[in-house]
């Protein structure tokens, strides 16, 4: 079987996914959250994937939490050399294993700060190592799809359940809507499919595409490209919208392809203003949004989804579904057949594994 079909079969198990990652979760919580009610500021490392659920939860803690968040490149923590009693490090990786995140617990450990694993394997030296461990429950193979989805709803879980420790009002909407997750994630997986076939006969040839989004959504953009390149090789980009606006916009033609992934909030007015530019110059534009966002733009892209508006912080969950899809389709259509990632050996020696 291919990657490409594995990681189908990953995603349309996701909902079951979810729905056994928080009884797994709802198990470790009460401890954990005792210890982050004493702190103030919260690290999420990653690489790859993990590293951008990690800036999902920046967004999510901002939003829910009286806890300050940052995220962090593995690696790169390594070079930080201030912390405090009122730190915590959540260190986030499906494999449990992967090189740079372990090194940066165990930095986080020798500095003193309270760490928190969280993997998809829990018998992993990241989950030895940590203080505390959070344990996911995404089964399947392929390219990382589930384990990161996963893994946002376990941080959803969390942050939910500290702010109710803090007797933050939590508004119904949310309440509501991190209720329904699973059944949101199912429902946006059976919409999706016409959506990414579609859009995979238009890109499949291209050499580049661009991809964007402000604010949370910069995390869906980032796992969308992520997931071109490991399932079709595509040549995918993904930038902050605002960065995008900078200057790789000056680089554009009318025979360029930009993905915008989009959510009702804080970025919208960005967004807007983006998508008429690229209108004025008739590039390639595709919209993955919500309904309430999509009906705020006056000129449509010809290929847009409309997605069930969740609120803004939230929103990666949903919107990383056709993403990950539209990879699968992609890769299909370019005829990749490979059963296991390309330059495995190269590939893993880089990133290396503990075991």
């Amino acid at each position: 079987m291919t990657i490409a079909e594995e990681t189908e079969k990953t995603i349309v198990n996701i909902p079951q996914d979810l729905i056994e990652t928080k009884k797994s979760v709802e198990k470790s919580m009460d401890t954990i959250i005792t210890t982050l009610k004493t702190k103030k500021n919260l690290w999420f490392v990653g690489c790859g994937d993990s590293y951008f659920v990690g800036i999902y939860g920046v967004y999510l803690f901002e939003a829910l939490t009286p806890i300050s968040a940052y995220a962090e490149e593995s690696h790169e923590i390594l070079y930080r050399q201030k912390f405090s009693n009122d730190d915590c490090l959540i260190a986030i990786s499906a494999s449990g294993a992967t090189a740079k995140t372990v090194d940066a617990l165990r930095y986080a450990k020798k500095k003193g700060i309270t760490t928190i694993a969280l993997t998809n394997s829990e018998n992993s030296v990241l989950a030895r190592e940590a203080d505390f461990c959070i344990i996911t429950r995404a089964r399947g193979k392929g390219a990382p799809t589930s384990t990161s989805v996963c893994a946002m709803y376990a941080l959803t879980i969390l942050a939910q359940d500290l702010a109710k420790e803090a007797e933050i009002e939590i508004p119904e909407r949310v309440i509501k809507t991190i209720e329904k997750i699973p059944s949101l994630v199912g429902n946006v997986i059976n919409m999706s499919r016409e959506f990414a076939k579609t859009v995979s006969e238009k890109i499949a040839d291209y050499d580049v595409i661009y991809l964007t989004g402000a604010g949370p959504c910069y995390a869906s953009a980032l796992f969308g490209a992520a997931k071109l390149r490991e399932l079709a090789y595509l040549h995918s980009i993904a930038f902050e919208a605002e960065e995008f606006c900078h200057y790789p916009f000056l680089s554009l033609t009318s025979n360029d392809v930009v993905i915008i992934v989009a959510s009702n909030g804080k970025s919208s007015e960005r967004i807007l203003k983006l998508l008429n530019a690229l209108e004025t110059l008739k590039v390639n534009t595709i919209l993955i949004a919500d309904r309430k966002f999509v009906s705020s733009v006056n000129i449509k892209p010809k290929i847009t989804i409309e997605l069930p508006e969740v609120p803004e912080f939230l929103a990666p969950i949903i919107n990383v579904i056709p993403l990950q899809l539209l990879a699968v389709e992609v890769a299909k259509r370019k005829g990749i057949r490979d059963s296991v990632f390309r330059y495995a050996n190269i590939l893993f020696d880089l990133i290396g594994y503990y075991i």
